[in-house]
């Protein structure tokens, strides 16, 4: 009898001692090892700020300022000038939660040029490689901006739009803090 006992407590000390270890694993299992990224994740921050920076020194220039796929250029620039800028691409990231993010950035002025001289268009597309410099150096001063840098423009033979449009491409690589 104490035999039948003793193994009966032994088995609900087991019992119990099973019980909270399930409950353990259980609650273990519950709890979310994968969190999604919150809105306010550096990456999306950072973008937004890039994306922001850019239209309010454009909008400042006297630009009409647009950013979606290169391939609406056409449908959505009706006004000169403008300054269209591609989606940022996402190069690098340096840190895990302090750090620097690397962004492959591609701009391009627009500016009326339908009926201009070819000494006017050279002098047009002198103006808007200054102004191109110009855009990109006052990104250099945001606070969140750690360097722009391989800034590159190149004059556009054809034109973006069929409006006959005098063009200038810039692309450089811009980091950000986060």
């Amino acid at each position: 009898m104490r035999l039948i006992l003793r193994r009966l407590t032994h088995s609900r000390q087991n019992l119990s001692t099973y019980k909270h270890t399930n409950l353990t694993i259980l609650s273990t299992l519950q709890e979310p090892k994968f969190r999604f990224p919150t809105p306010n994740t550096p990456n999306t921050m950072n973008r937004t700020h890039l994306l922001q920076a850019f239209s309010r020194t454009a909008t400042a220039d006297g630009y009409h300022f647009h950013s979606t796929d290169d391939r609406y250029i056409p449908q959505l620039v009706t006004a000169y000038p403008a300054l269209w800028l591609s989606p940022p691409e996402f190069k690098q990231i340096k840190g895990r939660k302090h750090g620097t993010i690397t962004y492959n950035i591609t701009a391009h002025a627009l500016d009326a040029g339908a009926k201009l001289s070819p000494t006017e268009r050279t002098a047009r597309h002198t103006a808007l490689e200054e102004e191109l410099i110009k855009v990109f150096s006052s990104l250099s001063e945001e606070e969140f901006v750690v360097a722009v840098e391989n800034l590159s423009i190149r004059h556009s033979s054809q034109t973006l739009t069929s409006a006959g449009e005098v063009a200038a491409t810039a692309t450089a690589e811009v980091i950000t803090f986060f």
